[in-house]
């Protein structure tokens, strides 16, 4: 499911899903996007939090250092840059051994 998620690819995936195991995928599809969407919305919270578009490069990355959680800085930068930062959020989400 992740990997669906990250290609979007999810319909082709959910066509070959047989019926009994329907509802348990999509549960496994909303948990998944949840956590991406909050991720995403809070590399964006501190982008603009931390100066947004506004002020110096490195007015902004100070901001960022000092105040945003290690965890989303690089998105934050990311998305200042206007670069495209889903397939990395994705990595970081991508479940591990017998995680959904």
């Amino acid at each position: 499911m992740w990997r669906a998620l990250k290609d979007n690819t999810v319909d082709q995936l959910l066509d070959q899903v047989p019926d009994e195991l329907y509802d348990w995928v999509e549960e496994v599809r909303a948990e998944l996007q949840d956590v991406f969407d909050k991720l995403l919305a809070e590399a964006t919270k501190w982008m603009e939090k931390c100066g947004g578009f506004e002020g110096t490069q490195k007015d902004f990355a100070l901001a960022i250092q000092r105040d945003a959680p290690p965890l989303v800085r690089g998105w934050a930068f990311g998305l200042r840059a206007g670069k495209n930062v889903d397939e990395s959020i994705w990595r970081a989400i991508e479940p591990r051994g017998d995680e959904r």
